[in-house]
């Protein structure tokens, strides 16, 4: 194994006691950097034939192709173990927290098979994207780490009935797992953009999704509404903004997926805002987003920065509801 790769895995070995001591989660820092070390050891191990195979497109894409399904493969057991592991503390948690103790029950004993799922899911999705990557004679490991550049990936959700349960549903769960680099929950405005404040300053953003309930240009928890007026005055969303928090390279994208915020003038209005004050693209509906079912999201519209919304009251696109990104959201590259 290359000295290289030894260091490397050592510094994500020496990354647990450290995260800890900050006051991390002690068990999604162990998975974490578990993971990581299984990525940097297949790297170890596949660098040589890696190398040799350059001068073959074909087989060194193979090589990439096959580096990315093994590391998939490997960290199934390790994401599913730190679900079981969970359990417990999640259960008690939620019942400190006040919610119902047969449902909390319920969700626990549901985490594990759903960690199952999800993995699965992520070992056949990342089959696939590699197979065409071969197909194309473009390794997507080198478009990943290498062309362009990626950011955090952010999926929060209003921490409160309606939403959590819904969060919970099965497969609603299972696609931001697999899709993002944090998911986590929060109970106001100011704790939700301290949150991201605190993960832009050490990866720049590239989305933001926010799954809330909503209004016609306003989004809102606990009964709080967050509109252009109130995203003026509050200090943690200047401070969010601030900080410059998105990559600007055509990745950027705040998604609110709550009903009515982009409908009628005020949500048009609010769109317009978001953009404006930080420079990406942003997405909402303009409907109850789940109409004409629960697994359906509608009413979906996208605004680019420097663009005008011009869409029509209660109009846009429809897609199923597990949908983490439609095509219109794919990336607009700007290197």
């Amino acid at each position: 194994m290359p000295p290289f790769f030894v260091f490397k895995i050592l510094e994500k070995a020496l990354d647990i006691p450290v995260k800890i001591c900050q006051g991390e989660n002690v068990f999604q820092t162990v998975a974490n950097s578990a993971n990581g070390i299984i990525s940097e050891t297949v790297n170890a191990v596949v660098a040589p034939v890696s190398l040799i195979t350059e001068p073959v497109p074909f087989l060194h894409n193979a090589v990439e192709a096959t580096k990315s399904v093994v590391v998939s493969v490997a960290e199934a057991p390790v994401n599913i173990a730190h679900a079981a592991v969970s359990v417990p503390v999640t259960l008690v948690e939620s019942v400190a927290n006040g919610d119902n103790v047969l449902t909390s029950l319920g969700q626990c004993a549901l985490s594990v098979p759903m960690a199952a799922c999800v993995e699965t899911i992520k070992i056949g999705k990342c089959a696939v994207e590699e197979t065409i990557s071969i197909a194309t004679g473009q390794a997507s490991e080198r478009v990943r780490s290498g062309e362009y550049e990626f950011g955090a990936r952010v999926f929060m959700y209003a921490d409160e009935p309606g939403i959590k349960s819904a969060i919970w549903k099965g497969a609603y769960l299972a696609a931001p797992m697999s899709r993002f680099t944090h998911v986590i929950g929060f109970k106001d405005w100011p704790s939700a953009f301290e949150q991201l404040t605190k993960i832009a300053n050490k990866q720049k953003l590239s989305e933001v999704q926010i799954s809330c309930h909503g209004c016609p240009g306003g989004v809102f928890v606990d009964d709080i509404c967050l509109s252009q007026y109130e995203c003026q005055t509050l200090p943690s969303f200047q401070e969010f903004m601030a900080s410059d928090p998105f990559l600007h390279n055509g990745t950027g994208l705040i998604w609110f997926r709550s009903c009515k915020t982009f409908n009628k003038v005020q949500g048009r209005l609010f769109a317009k805002f978001i953009s404006d004050c930080f420079k990406v693209r942003v997405a909402g509906h303009t409907v109850e987003i789940p109409n004409p079912s629960p697994f359906v999201h509608a009413g979906f519209q996208l605004l680019h920065p420097n663009q005008t919304p011009e869409w029509e009251d209660e109009s846009g696109d429809c897609f199923p509801t597990t949908t983490f990104s439609p095509s219109q959201l794919e990336p607009i590259y700007i290197p």
